[in-house]
This record gives structure tokens, C-alpha cells and sequence, in this order.
């Protein structure tokens, strides 16, 4: 009896403090990434011009080779090439900004009980205001979000970029 008691003690403190080092761990998991995204802002950049870049060009030779005889399949893979690192990097920084958010949404589906410990109560309520205030967002240089609208501001800026092309290249 005595020891199954102790182990209850223990386990309700336990928690609270498993809890404090997860809450630590993902501040600095945000801290590190936030860091990350500081020290290639520039670098982001580029990649996503080059890849606009890419894609433009790509897909203008695309239909350019279409109305002749020429090289549809390499312009057609420049295009999906040049572009695929960018599109990998958007999809990895929305599955981290997304697992971050996450982490939100199973901290508020705790249940606490009134015989929890009120230090419990203090921890969850301290993580819950850490996980409001210290949201994880990748961008490049705070021009853009890297996040999948990202994607389709490309390719809508590139059908606009098609467009004009092709009307000035007519005879």
C-alpha cells in the first residue's frame, strides 16, 4: 500500500517535469530552426527567383517547342529539374510548420482532473502560452511565408510572365 502510494506521488510529479523539458526542448527546437531561417534568408531567396526563373523560361520553350519540331522533353525536364529543390524545400519547412502546430493541438487536448497537482496546471498553461507566442514560420528574408500558397503565387506570376511573353513574340 505504502509503496503503490509513493509511485502515485511520484508519477504526479514526474509528469509535470517530463513536461517542462518537452516544452524546453521545443523552444529550442523553434529557437535553432528560427535561426536557421535567418542565416539562409538570402540564400531562400535566390533559390526561389532562380526557380521562378526556371519555370518561366522552361515552360515558354515548352510551348514554344510545341508549335516546332525541337526539344520538348528537355525543356520539359529544366523546368521539372530546376525547380524540384525549391518545391522540396516549401514542403519541408510546411511539414515542420505544421508537426509545430500540432504540438499545440495535443497540449489542449490534455484532460486535467482537479486531483492533478496545481503544478501540472501551471506547466500546461505555461507550455500553451509558449506554443501562442513562439509560432514556428519559415520565410525568405519576411518577403514570403515557405508554405504551399507559395506555390501557387509561382505559378500563377508564371502563367502572367507566359502570357506577355508570347504576345510579344508574335510576328
Amino acid at each position: 500500500m505504502i509503496k503503490h502510494d509513493f509511485q502515485t506521488i511520484y508519477e504526479r510529479h514526474s509528469f509535470p517535469r517530463k513536461l517542462r523539458k518537452i516544452a524546453t526542448i521545443h523552444g529550442a527546437l523553434c529557437e535553432a530552426a528560427s535561426n536557421i531561417n535567418q542565416a539562409f534568408s538570402f540564400n531562400i531567396v535566390l533559390e526561389v527567383i532562380y526557380a521562378f526563373s526556371i519555370m518561366t523560361c522552361a515552360a515558354y520553350y515548352l510551348i514554344y517547342d510545341l508549335k516546332s519540331t525541337g526539344l520538348l522533353w528537355y525543356s520539359f525536364n529544366w523546368g521539372i529539374i530546376g525547380s524540384m529543390d525549391t518545391l522540396y524545400m516549401i514542403w519541408a519547412c510546411s511539414l515542420a510548420e505544421h508537426e509545430a502546430w500540432l504540438t499545440g493541438k495535443i497540449i489542449h487536448k490534455l484532460n486535467v482532473s482537479e486531483t492533478d497537482t496545481p503544478l501540472l496546471n501551471k506547466v500546461i498553461q505555461e507550455f500553451s502560452l509558449q506554443l501562442q507566442y513562439e509560432k514556428l514560420e519559415f520565410t525568405g528574408a519576411g518577403l514570403f511565408r515557405l508554405d504551399p500558397t507559395l506555390i501557387r503565387s509561382i505559378a500563377g506570376t508564371v502563367t502572367t510572365y507566359l502570357i506577355v511573353l508570347i504576345q510579344f513574340n508574335k510576328p
